[in-house]
């Protein structure tokens, strides 16, 4: 049997994901974005999922390539909690 343990993301490690309806979900510096529903192909955009905020983030097989993450509208955008995941003990 294998031995999970707990393991804080880094806050530079970017964790893709699902919401609870199964939209793709991307967590990156603190911040949650979700995908670009026009985004095709290898590479993705992601927006902020803070109302006003025009940050956004683009991926490329899941490596990130680009991320613009400024505070228009006073700063609305607040850092996300993460959770901590279980990941195998290598």
């Amino acid at each position: 049997m294998e031995e999970l343990v707990l393991k804080a993301p880094r806050s530079d490690e970017a964790i893709f994901g699902v919401t609870k309806k199964g939209n793709p979900v991307l967590i990156f510096n603190g911040y949650r974005y979700n995908k670009d529903s026009r985004s095709t192909g290898p590479k993705k955009r992601w927006y902020c999922t803070k109302s006003g905020c025009r940050a956004n983030v683009h991926t490329i097989f899941e490596s990130i390539v680009d991320n613009v993450h400024t505070f228009f509208f006073g700063g609305r955008c607040e850092t996300v909690k993460t959770r901590f995941y279980l990941a195998p003990r290598i």
